[in-house]
């Protein structure tokens, strides 16, 4: 199920694996990142406009996500391409 909720709608904002350990500057810059995007999700001008336009806005946080691509990368890939064959239109 992950897979399919994943790959519906999934809107934010990604970086390297590791940055925090190129530099500590850079896990600065992370947390900064972070903290703007749970910021605009939450603005009230933005709420109600996406719930206008029938966007439904459900943020997680930079570590759920994180957790959650660990999961995803972990998958048996025999799990991965049933998905995918699942997922495709008919041929």
């Amino acid at each position: 199920m992950s897979f399919i909720c994943l790959g519906v709608a999934v809107a934010g904002l990604v970086t390297l694996a590791g940055v925090p350990s190129l530099r500590p500057l850079m896990f600065r810059r992370i947390a900064a990142l972070r903290a703007a995007f749970a910021a605009t999700v939450t603005e009230p001008e933005i709420v109600p406009e996406a719930k206008h336009l029938g966007i439904e806005i459900a943020p997680m946080s930079g570590p759920a996500i994180e957790a959650l691509l660990k999961q995803l990368y972990a998958a048996p890939k025999a799990i991965v391409a049933k998905t995918a064959q699942t997922m495709s239109p008919s041929q």
